[in-house]
């Protein structure tokens, strides 16, 4: 983490902090398509919890696997379909 000029500045593998005004390698488009995945995921993991009752096979191990196949699934959805949230937000923010 680095301060400057009472900004913070959070390095990351994509270079991203909220507080970035003026950095060149501001990357909106992964931006918007991670929010994308974020959104899709949340729909999924919706989708699960609406049940009528308990498996025979519920723990919590198969709830974090679900979690993280949730995750992996609303990745692939967002990257490979095109449900127009991505592109909403690029218009917004230009």
């Amino acid at each position: 983490m680095e301060i400057s000029n009472n900004k913070i500045f959070l390095e990351k593998e994509s270079n991203f902090s909220l507080f970035q005004t003026k950095q060149s390698n501001l990357n909106i488009d992964s931006v918007t398509e991670e929010f994308e995945a974020i959104f899709v995921t949340q729909l999924i993991k919706e989708a699960y919890n609406n049940k009528l009752a308990d498996g025979i096979f519920d723990s919590s191990e198969n709830e974090t696997f679900q979690n993280l196949l949730n995750q992996e699934l609303g990745r692939k959805l967002a990257s490979k379909s095109n449900f127009g949230i991505a592109d909403a937000l690029k218009n917004q923010f230009k």
